[in-house]
């Protein structure tokens, strides 16, 4: 279940299986960018694509549970580190070769 203001919920393993699809098809590709605030989400993709690199940046402000990083009212945080972070990413996500929305499991 996702967190209001979030998207939807993906299944860890429904992501891997279209990453890995997608790699298998597309060889290649050298690396892999992960981004999200689930520092659970980025390990395990690290540990499932151990064949390629996979790239993400460090974050300080992740979610905690299934209380979203963005609510800073209910996981407290600096909003302006929060802000910077989710910037980065949106930056490095506009140079990735693939659109999201072509790996992104339909709901």
């Amino acid at each position: 279940m996702s967190a209001k203001g979030e998207g939807p919920y993906a299944a860890y393993g429904e992501i891997q299986q279209i990453v890995q699809n997608y790699l298998m098809k597309h060889p290649h590709f050298n690396c892999v960018f992960v981004t999200s605030d689930e520092k659970d989400f980025i390990d395990h993709m690290q540990r499932i694509l151990d064949f390629i690199p996979v790239i993400f940046t460090e974050k300080k402000e992740y979610a905690k549970g299934e209380l979203p990083a963005f609510r800073t009212d209910l996981v407290g945080g600096d909003p302006y580190l929060k802000s910077e972070e989710a910037l980065i990413d949106c930056l490095l996500l506009s140079r990735v070769i693939v659109p999201s929305r072509q790996v992104t499991p339909k709901t």
